[in-house]
């Protein structure tokens, strides 16, 4: 009996063997497409249309579209088709996926438009429904022609094995919304109401994430030192993933590259404001980097300036995320140091002490119609001429005792928000010690006067510093009530 029963068991072992081996070859060798490419999904106009993954370049891929079919294209073990671009013309389309010869996904209910990567951060990846205009946004009717697909933050965890995951598009209906993107909500919306076709978001974002952790790895060879950025040097990237370099700009977004977009939205900064000095280098190679990696070095990269918050230090990064829209060509910064004294989230945090000085502002809405203002000026050439932005510090004169500062996005004129005087100007001499100073508008400048007895060399504006963390509150603005960015220069 026993010697059947060994017998027994090892044919079982042998057949398991034989079982597991197949099942890893038949992972390695089957067909990967990323869920991006699924039902409902948007492609933009007027740039090639990619359809990419990954498998057994053995083994044949073909793709069809408008009635056209290509062999795929490997290098190692990823593929891709490219098809001419297209017009948004209100066409719904499809795309068939073949594998040695076989139909391995229709993709029903394509349509051509505009679409956009939203990434970042929390107050990126921050819902709908956890805002101040979440409830009235989750009422608007159904809107079948603005789309959203998230990349989920499952394949962050660490026995994740990749995509796909089933994850779907989806159309902007109130059963939705309130989990979508605030910011990449209102960005979308407001481009539907002025463009009147398909707009939709790749929303591809993490809480806490590094700027490091959306670069790649290659990346960082191109900068000096760059194993002495910040986190490259913290033990503390090692506790959570999303600090790590590299790590989710390969778990999340490798699954959307090289997909053809229109731009990028840019809400993050939060967990490098402790290393604003690097920042500039760092963050101009990794727009650099991504749009090599999108192919178009001209792609429009559009940046979320931090709010107000109760560290000092945010002044300083503020500042340099300032220089850096001001120096990388097709980029542009909406300023929020206005948005986050509101009281309290509808859904607070457990954290006390963000309840009400939140490091998530409530107020999402003007964010988004910011980032779209731009864009519609500056990608779709509507009102162009109109100030698109908060005023931006050109630079400041001493002249006859006084400080005259001048502002470009200031063609409507300056003004105070709230109608009380100009709050958050300081300037100091060589030894850097601000004093407040008493600001004034004239027309599209400001005038600053009476502050001390010290040579003026630099004028600060909207600091932490000065006003205190939990104080600060400016009020300069332009005639279109877009706030002032705050700034530290020297003067002339």
């Amino acid at each position: 009996m026993s010697k059947y029963f060994l017998l027994l068991f090892r044919i079982l072992v042998i057949g398991a063997f034989f079982y597991f081996e197949f099942a890893a070859g038949q992972e390695i060798d089957r067909l990967i497409i990323p869920d991006l490419f699924s039902n409902g999904m948007v492609i933009q106009q007027e740039k090639p249309v990619r359809v990419f993954g990954e498998g057994n370049p053995e083994k044949s891929v073909e793709v069809e579209f408008l009635g056209e079919k290509k062999a795929a294209l490997f290098n190692g073990n990823r593929w891709m088709v490219e098809f001419p671009p297209q017009k948004a013309e209100g066409q719904v389309l499809e795309i068939k996926i073949f594998s040695g010869g076989k139909l391995v996904r229709k993709i029903s209910n394509v349509l051509v438009g505009e679409v956009w990567l939203a990434s970042g951060q929390s107050n990126m990846e921050m819902r709908l429904d956890m805002t101040k205009e979440g409830e009235e946004s989750m009422l608007r009717p159904s809107d079948p022609l603005l789309r959203f697909f998230t990349v989920s933050t499952a394949l962050l965890a660490k026995d994740s094995k990749g995509g796909p995951l089933g994850t779907s598009w989806e159309r902007a209906q109130s059963d939705v919304l309130g989990k979508w993107s605030a910011v990449g909500y209102h960005f979308a919306y407001t481009l539907r109401q002025s463009l009147n076709i398909p707009i939709a978001i790749i929303h591809c974002s993490r809480g806490a994430s590094t700027t490091e952790s959306w670069c790649r790895a290659e990346m960082f060879q191109k900068i000096p030192n760059y194993d002495q950025l910040f986190y490259f040097k913290q033990e503390s990237a090692k506790a959570m993933n999303q600090l790590t370099p590299s790590f989710c700009y390969e778990r999340m977004l490798t699954t959307v590259i090289p997909f053809s977009i229109r731009g990028v939205i840019w809400y993050q900064g939060e967990a490098n404001a402790g290393a604003w000095a690097e920042q500039e280098k760092l963050f101009t190679a990794m727009v650099e980097d991504w749009r090599t990696l999108f192919d178009d070095l001209k792609m429009p990269f559009y940046i979320v300036q931090l709010a107000r918050y109760e560290q000092t230090i945010w002044h300083e990064f503020r500042d340099v995320q300032r220089k850096i829209a001001q120096s990388i060509p097709f980029s542009f910064m909406a300023v929020t140091i206005d948005l986050s004294r509101e009281s309290e989230l509808p859904k607070p945090p457990t954290n006390a002490h963000l309840k009400y000085h939140p490091i998530h502002p409530a107020t999402k809405q003007p964010v988004g119609e910011r980032l779209a203002l731009a864009a519609k000026a500056l990608v779709y050439g509507m009102d162009r001429e109109e100030d698109y932005s908060g005023p931006m510090i050109k630079e400041g004169h001493l002249e006859e005792g006084k400080i005259r500062l001048n502002f470009d996005f200031a063609k409507s004129g300056l003004k105070s928000i709230d109608e009380k005087g100009l709050r958050g100007f300081y300037v100091a001499g060589e030894n850097q010690k601000f004093t407040k100073a008493e600001a004034t508008i004239e027309g599209d400048h400001v005038w600053l006067s009476a502050w001390g007895d010290a040579q003026p060399r630099y004028v600060r504006y909207g600091s932490e510093r000065d006003m205190g963390h939990k104080e600060l509150d400016v009020n300069l603005a332009n005639r279109k009530n877009l706030p002032a960015s705050p700034f530290t220069i020297e003067i002339k």
